[in-house]
């Protein structure tokens, strides 16, 4: 049985904006329930080119 850590890093491997937007999703995750307000608002203003028009979207200020 493949491991669900294994499906989601060969999926990454497929797409480079699914994988950039991965990406930021896990550290805008990360950082929300940490609570590191400082790096929370960074992530909100630069986002990166590289994730889907729909997250831009959605972080959109």
């Amino acid at each position: 049985m493949i491991s669900l850590t294994k499906i989601i890093d060969y999926l990454l491997t497929l797409d480079a904006e699914l994988n950039a937007t991965y990406l930021y999703y896990q550290e805008f995750v990360y950082t929300f329930k940490q609570k590191i307000s400082p790096d929370f608002q960074t992530l909100l203003v630069d986002v990166p080119y590289q994730v889907s028009s729909e997250m831009k979207t959605s972080v959109k200020p």
